[in-house]
C-alpha cells in the first residue's frame, strides 16, 4: 500500500524530488491524488525555510504533484519538508468512500433487478452514487440503507488485496469484484474486501473497519436524466436524530405510529388533489362571464384563476354557439393564459391570437377557430380591448 492510501497517516516527513513552477513531487507523500470520485486532499507542507498550502493534488503516471501557495519562503530540490494532510477532511472524505462501497453493495443485496453503477461524486458533507436500474423507489433505498447500516454496526474488517493483471485472472473470487477492467489501466489492481459482504477494485482511501464509517443516511433519491442519483452522508447520526424528531413529532400531530405516516400522507395527498380539482371546476362554474356585441358577433369572456386546461376548453365549448367568440383569461402565477374559440365564423382564431398577444411579449397557436397562447400577467387587461379591436375589424370585413 502506498503511503498516500494509507488511511490514517496524515504526517510524513520527506524530501522535495522536483519542482515545477508552483508545483512540487516529494520523494514521498501522503496526499491522495484524487481519482475513482474522491477528491484530492488538501493540507501543507513546512521546513526550516518554507511553508505553503497545498491546494491541489493530482497524479501524472506513476508522480504525484501538489500544488502549492507559497507563504514563506521558497521551495528547491533536496528540501526536507513535513507534511500534513487536513486531517478532519480526510476522515470524512474516508469515511464517505468506505460508506459508498457498503451502500452500493446493499442496493445490489437488496434489488431484485438488475443494477448498474454510473459514476460516484463523494465529499466532505454529502455524496452522491448515480445506478441505473429498470426501476427504483423509496422502499428499496430505505432497505438498502437499513442493511448498509447493519453491515456498519456489525464492524467487519476492511481489507485490501493487492495483485498483477496475471494474479487477477486466477483469483478465486474474480466473478464477485466490482470493476470495470476497460477503465483500469495499472498493471497492479487493489481489491478492497468488506468481509463477507463485498469486493471492490479501489486504489482510495477506506477505513479499517465498517465500524469507522459510522452510519449511512439518505440524503435524498431521484431520476437524474437516464440514471438515479442517491445523495447520502457518512457519520450522519445527527442528521438521522432529527429525522426521527422530526417522524415523531409528525406522528404525533396525526395521532398515529410513525410506521403509518408515509400511508397517511399518500392518502392525504390523494384527498388534496380531488379537493383542488373540485374547487377548480366550481371556480369555473361560478366564474361570471360577460357576454358584449360587437358587430355582428358575440363576445364572451371571462377572467379565471388556475383552472386545469381541459375543463378551461370544456367550458368554452360549451358557451359555443354561431356567432360567438370564446375567450378566457386564465392567470396562473406571473403567467395569463389565454384561451380563444369562434364557431362558423371566418376567422382565423391562431393569426388573430398572435396579433393580440405578440405586442404584449406574448405568444399563441392552433388551428382554425381554436387558438391557445399566453403573456405575462402584468399585461392581462389589455388583452380584451384589443380582442375587440380585432372582432370589429373582423365583423366590418365579413
Amino acid at each position: 500500500m502506498e503511503p498516500w492510501q494509507e488511511p490514517d497517516l496524515y504526517e510524513l516527513d520527506t524530501r522535495v524530488a522536483e519542482v515545477k513552477g508552483d508545483a512540487a513531487r516529494f520523494e514521498r507523500t501522503n496526499f491522495y491524488p484524487g481519482g475513482g470520485g474522491q477528491p484530492h486532499d488538501l493540507g501543507r507542507v513546512e521546513g526550516a525555510s518554507f511553508a505553503a498550502e497545498v491546494t491541489e493534488v493530482w497524479k501524472e503516471g506513476d508522480a504525484i504533484w501538489h500544488r502549492l501557495r507559497t507563504e514563506r519562503g521558497a521551495i528547491a530540490a533536496g528540501m526536507t519538508l513535513h507534511l500534513s494532510v487536513s486531517r478532519d477532511r480526510r476522515q470524512r472524505l474516508v469515511r464517505m468512500h468506505t460508506a459508498e462501497h457498503i451502500l452500493f453493495r446493499s442496493l445490489q443485496n437488496t434489488l431484485a433487478k438488475s443494477l448498474s453503477l454510473v459514476k460516484i461524486s463523494l465529499g466532505p458533507e454529502r455524496s452522491s452514487l448515480y445506478v441505473r436500474a429498470d426501476s427504483l423507489g423509496w422502499g428499496d433505498v430505505l432497505a438498502a440503507e437499513r442493511l448498509a447500516n447493519t453491515i456498519i454496526w456489525e464492524d467487519r474488517a476492511i481489507t485490501h488485496h493487492e495483485m498483477s493483471r496475471e494474479e487477477f485472472g486466477r483469483f478465486p473470487r474474480r466473478a464477485q469484484v466490482r470493476i470495470n477492467e476497460q477503465r483500469v489501466t495499472a498493471e497492479r489492481l487493489r481489491i478492497v474486501e468488506v468481509a463477507d459482504f463485498d469486493l471492490s477494485a479501489c486504489m482510495g482511501t477506506h477505513c479499517r473497519s465498517t465500524g469507522e464509517v459510522r452510519s449511512i443516511y439518505v440524503l435524498g433519491f431521484g431520476q437524474e436524466g437516464d440514471s438515479w442519483r442517491i445523495d447520502f452522508a457518512a457519520d450522519a447520526t445527527a442528521e438521522m436524530l432529527l429525522a426521527a424528531g422530526e417522524a415523531r413529532n409528525a406522528s404525533a400531530r396525526l395521532g398515529i405510529p410513525v410506521a403509518q405516516l408515509a400511508g397517511r400522507i399518500d392518502a392525504m395527498l390523494s384527498e388534496l388533489e380531488r379537493l383542488t380539482e373540485r374547487v377548480r371546476a366550481l371556480s369555473l362554474q361560478a366564474g361570471s362571464v360577460t357576454k358584449e356585441a360587437i358587430g355582428s358577433m358575440t363576445l364572451v369572456w371571462a377572467e379565471l384563476q388556475d383552472v386545469e386546461q381541459k375543463q378551461l376548453v370544456e367550458r368554452a365549448d360549451s358557451l359555443l354557439a354561431p356567432g360567438v367568440t370564446v375567450c378566457f383569461l386564465n392567470r396562473k402565477g406571473d403567467n395569463c393564459q389565454v384561451l380563444l374559440m369562434a364557431k362558423d365564423l371566418n376567422i382565423d382564431a391562431p393569426r388573430m391570437l398572435l396579433g393580440i398577444l405578440g405586442p404584449l411579449g406574448g405568444k399563441g397557436g392552433g388551428r382554425d377557430g381554436s387558438a391557445m397562447g399566453g403573456c405575462p400577467a402584468s399585461r392581462t387587461a389589455e388583452v380584451i380591448p384589443r380582442l375587440r379591436e380585432a372582432l370589429a375589424w373582423a365583423s366590418r370585413t365579413l
